[in-house]
């Protein structure tokens, strides 16, 4: 089983692309259509989580215009292994769920998490498993998006859960 960064979980989204605990896998292909969906307002901001060994410890979200946001990672951990911190972001949904997809500022992959809002200052973020045809699967963003809603039916579709905090 192959899981995906998609900061990830906020943003990245969870970070967007960013909130997990996996080790991430570049994906060439968006989940969504960037430009196309309205921003998130409730992920802008600075949030942080507890977890020791996680990827990301502090990551700030901003609003980069009306349909996309722009990612910094401000303390990593022991796990991160991506180049980059610094990231352009979109969200997009699919079957009832909202998704935080990310590319980093000097790549052309993209990190993905799922997210949901727990209040105005506590949000989750998993990590993605793509476990029909896994990442070989991907070969276009309508193939992605196919990807994730038959994944979706599964168990282990979205693992790691992590708690983030707004400063």
């Amino acid at each position: 089983m192959k899981t995906i960064l998609s900061f990830i979980s906020p943003f990245a989204l969870a970070a967007i692309v960013l909130m997990s605990t996996g080790c991430p896998v570049g994906i060439d292909y968006p989940l969504g259509y960037p430009g196309t969906e309205k921003i998130d307002k409730k992920l802008i901001g600075t949030w942080y989580n507890d977890k020791e060994d996680h990827e990301m410890k502090r990551l700030r979200i901003e609003k980069w215009d009306n349909y996309s946001y722009r990612i910094e990672v401000l303390e990593v951990g022991s796990m991160y292994s991506v180049e980059d911190q610094s990231f352009r972001g979109w969200i997009t949904s699919i079957g009832g769920k909202t998704f935080l997809y990310a590319k980093p500022d000097s790549s052309e992959e993209y990190y993905l998490y799922c997210y949901a809002m727990n209040g105005k200052k506590k949000m989750s973020s998993w990590d993605v498993s793509l476990l029909v045809g896994g990442v070989d699967a991907v070969t276009s963003t309508e193939a992605f998006r196919g990807e994730v809603k038959g994944s979706m039916l599964m168990d282990d579709f979205l693992t790691e859960e992590t708690v983030w905090m707004k400063e």
